[in-house]
């Protein structure tokens, strides 16, 4: 009987505990989005670096939590995964760029045929919104973004070139972002190299509004930092494009593998 009472006293506990940090994480997304929303985009990742004690990406996660208030707040803490319950709190760790590949190294790099397709393709790239400056010597975006840059939190132009980190909740985020970008005209045309996860919630939304895919017919080898094709990749991969030139993609990218129009 005793046990049982302590059972009940610290799930009481953890329940009360639970709905004040709930509230705390809510309360600094919503002054996280208040301030974000009276500055220039330009000014807000110095904001967060100067002032807060947490990174970007955390800074992110906080908006992201109000903006999911209602949800949260209608859910026993007992409910929530424990996991989910860390993050509210916790600031994310780095993780590798590309866990498609079973080699230990987090850096790959996409082949360069599949670069100069889709910047045939497209006439160009503006922005590679992941990606680093070894990476950039073969995507030549105007625009890139490392992992410092956070390329989230940053404008994409109108033509992107993207082969996000393909972790969770990275791929996700990115592929998301994308979306978004592209619904509000910000981005006019994509190509996106990821994996042919299409039983994904991010597989299935890509592959619902895109204009045109490219299934390669082998596993791409990803290049290491010297330029060699040494990355494993433990699984295939898709090439989506999103634009008015659907018809000039399949021709194109029909050399690497079977294209289906969206």
């Amino acid at each position: 009987m005793l046990a049982i009472r302590e059972i009940h006293k610290l799930y009481n506990e953890i329940e009360a505990a639970g709905k004040v940090m709930i509230g705390k994480a809510i309360r600094i997304g919503e002054l996280l989005s208040e301030q974000k929303a009276s500055m220039k985009h330009c000014e807000w990742i110095p904001w967060v670096d100067l002032n807060l004690p947490f990174g970007r990406r955390q800074a992110s996660r906080y908006m992201r939590i109000f903006d999911t208030k209602d949800e949260l707040n209608g859910t026993r803490v007992s409910h929530l995964p424990m996991r989910q319950l860390a993050d509210i709190l916790s600031e994310p760790k780095p993780k590798p760029a590309h866990v498609s590949h079973n080699t230990g190294e987090n850096e790959w790099y996409t082949p360069p045929k599949f670069i100069e397709a889709a910047r045939e393709v497209m006439g160009g790239i503006d922005t590679d919104p992941a990606s680093s400056k070894v990476a950039n010597k073969t995507v030549k975006a105007d625009t890139y973004y490392d992992t410092k840059e956070d390329g989230l939190e940053q404008e994409w132009g109108k033509t992107v070139g993207i082969n996000p980190p393909y972790s969770q909740p990275e791929i996700s985020q990115f592929c998301e972002a994308l979306l978004l970008k592209l619904e509000s005209g910000e981005v006019q045309k994509a190509c996106a190299l990821v994996n042919n996860a299409t039983e994904t919630a991010f597989g299935q939304k890509l592959l619902s509004v895109c204009d045109a895919v490219c299934f390669p017919s082998g596993r791409i080898k990803f290049l290491d930092m010297q330029g060699d094709a040494k990355g494993a990749p433990l699984q295939g991969q898709m090439i989506v494009y999103f634009g008015s030139l659907a018809d000039k993609f399949c021709a194109k990218f029909a050399q690497f593998g079977v294209c289906l129009h969206g």
